[in-house]
């Protein structure tokens, strides 16, 4: 059976990894980015180039949108020139990225009132960074109706590690609560890791064994394991994850848990700290680079 071709939007680091792992997989796929050096490069690795939303939807009974935020993807649906209006009858939509619940449930609420109620909607954030999103092993988090999640699972199982692809009961909203149960943890381990770090270097030990027997240990966790290497390389610049990232998503479920009036002391100094970074410069950076910053204080 021949693989459907595959609309897809949003070529930074995580969406041209996953983007490119489709085209490895034998799907075809059609790339748009807003910087036109990003499809270019979308079309050097075999891809094929899109010059603007419209093209890349026309006719592409599955898409994926990988963008950054909640108003890039409702510019990219719902815009003048949104893909909405674009896609065919009972389409099936991926919405990768990471956004709030709340956003995910308008979306599909507009959906219909627009008259497309027929596009098969998935909410589904993903997790894993661009090596994983490249290897096609990340985690996703799918919420959706049975039909959307049935019409989607073999594109998602594509672009998941066999045991990483979670379909979330409770609908649309499901998937991205899922998420931001996850970057609770992410926000709050990148920062022990950080300091972890910094503190072992004030200490005079050596951070490569330190870091070793860390990971080695009981204390392990994948963002310590994930970042160090970075870490010791000050391989900041341009950020693989930038801080930005960490910092949206750290703001999503702050806002979250107000709404639902759970206390998040934790997540909350978490987001503090990215926002002092931000306004020290360290927005575009790897969010690695945050053991300097606490080594410094």
């Amino acid at each position: 059976m021949s693989k459907p071709t595959i609309g897809f939007v949003g070529l930074g680091a995580m969406g041209f990894g996953m983007a490119t792992h489709l085209v490895h997989e034998g799907y075809t796929v059609h790339g748009f980015d807003v910087f036109p050096a990003s499809v270019q490069r979308f079309q050097a690795a075999g891809g094929r180039p899109a010059s603007s939303l419209r093209e890349s939807a026309e006719g592409k009974s599955f898409y994926v949108c990988m963008v950054a935020s909640a108003p890039q993807v409702q510019s990219v649906l719902f815009g003048d020139e949104g893909i909405v209006q674009y896609l065919p009858q009972n389409a099936t939509l991926l919405l990768c990225s990471t956004v709030p619940a709340s956003y995910a449930q308008s979306v599909a609420a507009e959906l219909q009132s627009r008259g497309r109620g027929d596009i098969l909607f998935i909410d589904s954030p993903v997790s894993g960074g661009a090596k994983r999103a490249a290897d096609g092993t990340l985690s996703i988090m799918a919420g959706g109706t049975d039909k959307a999640l049935e019409s989607g699972r073999d594109l998602l199982q594509t672009m998941s590690a066999p045991s990483k692809l979670y379909l979330v009961p409770g609908g649309i909203g499901a998937g991205s609560n899922m998420k931001m149960v996850h970057q609770v943890l992410a926000a709050i381990h990148i920062l022990g890791a950080s300091e972890a770090m910094g503190l072992a270097a004030q200490l005079g030990l050596d951070a490569r064994q330190a870091a070793d027997n860390i990971i080695g240990s009981d204390a392990w966790t994948w963002m310590h394991e994930n970042r160090f290497p970075r870490m010791v390389e000050e391989d900041w610049n341009p950020g693989a994850s930038a801080l930005t990232i960490i910092l949206k998503d750290a703001g999503i479920i702050t806002s979250s848990a107000r709404q639902h009036r759970f206390p998040t002391p934790l997540c909350t100094t978490a987001e503090q700290i990215y926002l002092s970074a931000l306004l020290q410069g360290y927005g575009t950076k790897d969010d690695s680079a945050m053991w300097t910053k606490r080594s410094q204080n």
